[in-house]
């Protein structure tokens, strides 16, 4: 059955990768961005060049969600992909994926255009929050949206089942299916890989916590610095790396510095994906302190799937769906979210045990080959599509 998939997602070549193992790759066609700015436009992606899978490319508007009275409705239209649409409706095209949520414009549009072409749709799904939880006019807009494009799909793939079961309150005829829209390279993150980040910051014979991700509010980073304030004492040679960019950098900066901490912890502000196996590779624990701000919830947690790809123990808080990934004294650690007290504790715990480390750092790497794999999130979507 040929496929039509769409969504800046996918321009992201560690995203697309998992359609390169697709059993029927040639059944493929894709409908990606002539390019994407990310992170404020500090970052520009272009679909991937080097792949046998065929990709069309147009223009996408609305980069991000914050422009006035819109907000992220239209993030990542395509203007023109009615027309592409319409040329791989003649190629055979017989369902149009469209990898964004279904509470934006976008995506209701997308739906629109394949009932018109005969087309079955699908869409993703992450959110971990249902709209009763979000505010009055958000969740009228966000309601409206979700019910509209649900009556035009005949499918959705939920990131975790937190959201499926969101997703099945709505009602509705659509079937719905439960993984990531794209799983992890096992190969790229491992073990083998060499912990250059430790001589190129000086950080031989440290004791490595390490955090990447935004430097917002809803990473919990602030807490974690707190936490960290107790690590230090309890373990001489702890030092936490935080990796990331975002508008709480300055607060993090004063928070460090009023705990005395400024040679006991380092902000790196940019790290590419292609080294951040090394990244993962050069800490002896990685941190992932999420909480719930605003009505928003962590939705999955790649950088903790790709740090236990390298084998490394993960201590993350109980926020949103990342249970879908850690099992709590299996392959890391759960503490509460905003709970100082028991994440210093953690820690402290990982630090002193290396034997644990290992232990727990296996079992998280060999959770997420089983779980997912570019092989078994592909092998997923094959069959969930041959449902339809």
């Amino acid at each position: 059955m040929k496929i039509a998939i769409t969504g800046y997602t996918y321009i992201r070549k560690n995203l697309f990768d998992v359609w390169e193992h697709y059993p029927e790759k040639e059944q493929l066609f894709f409908i990606l961005p002539k390019k994407w700015k990310a992170k404020g436009g500090t970052q520009v992606y272009y679909p991937p060049k080097e792949t046998s899978l065929k990709v069309l490319k147009t223009t996408a508007l609305f980069w991000h969600s914050h422009y006035p009275l819109i907000k992220g409705l239209l993030k990542g239209w395509m203007p023109l992909i009615k027309f592409k649409l319409i040329y791989l409706r003649l190629k055979g095209v017989k369902i149009l994926f469209t990898a964004s949520e279904p509470n934006l414009l976008t995506t209701f549009f997308n739906a629109c255009i394949a009932r018109c072409l005969g087309l079955k749709h699908v869409f993703n799904f992450w959110d971990v929050v249902s709209s009763a939880e979000k505010t009055t006019g958000k969740k009228y807009v966000y309601d409206k949206l979700v019910r509209a494009t649900i009556k035009l799909s005949q499918g959705a793939v939920c990131g975790n089942h937190k959201a499926a079961e969101i997703l099945k309150n709505y009602g509705g005829r659509i079937k719905i299916a439960t993984f990531p829209t794209s799983g992890l390279d096992a190969d790229k993150f491992s073990p083998q890989v060499q912990p250059a980040f430790r001589q190129e910051l000086g950080l031989a014979g440290k004791l490595v916590y390490l955090f990447a991700g935004a430097f917002n509010k809803q990473k919990g980073v602030a807490y974690l610095i707190e936490a960290f304030s107790r690590v230090a004492q309890e373990i001489p040679e702890a030092h936490l790396l935080l990796v990331g960019l975002g508008p709480e950098e300055i607060n993090y900066q004063l928070q460090i510095t009023s705990y005395k901490l400024e040679n006991r912890v380092t902000i790196l502000n940019w790290v590419t994906h292609e080294r951040m196996p090394e990244l993962y590779a050069s800490c002896d624990v990685f941190v992932y302190p999420s909480i719930k701000y605003q009505g928003s919830e962590e939705q999955f947690g790649y950088a903790m799937a790709e740090a236990m790809l390298t084998g490394k123990p993960v201590i993350a808080s109980d926020s949103g769906a990342m249970v879908e990934l850690l099992k709590d004294g299996q392959n890391g650690y759960f503490t509460p979210e905003k709970d100082v007290l028991r994440l210093a504790q953690s820690m402290i715990k990982l630090g002193h045990s290396e034997s644990l480390r290992r232990s727990l750092g296996a079992n998280g790497r060999d959770y997420v080959i089983s779980h997912f794999s570019h092989q078994v999130i592909a092998d997923k979507f094959k069959d969930f599509f041959s449902s339809l």
